[in-house]
Formats: C-alpha cells, structure tokens, sequence
C-alpha cells in the first residue's frame, strides 16, 4: 500500500483493513485470479454486529 493511500485510510479513521481475497498480493502483483474468500456482503454484516 502506498504511504499516500495510508495517509488517506488513517485520515478516515481507518483503523482494519481485510481483503476477501485470499491471494491478493498476487492479484496486484502478478495479474492472478482472485480468490475470495469471504462474500462482501458476509463481510459488510459482520463490520455492523456489535462484538
């Protein structure tokens, strides 16, 4: 991640990050097919239940 975008997360107030894809680094790096392993929408509901 680039320090601009970091700045900019932090600045949110972006504390956690999380890929639903289990190989990202090689997604962004390689060109490889994403492997997800979490739907966004599984991922969207656990960010709004509380703890």
């Amino acid at each position: 991640m680039s320090d601009r975008f970091a700045t900019s997360l932090a600045n949110l107030g972006v504390e956690n990050r999380h890929s639903v894809l289990a190989n990202f680094p090689d997604v962004l790096a390689k060109g490889s097919d994403p492997e997800v392993t979490v739907t966004g929408t599984r991922l969207a509901a656990q960010a709004v239940r509380p703890a």
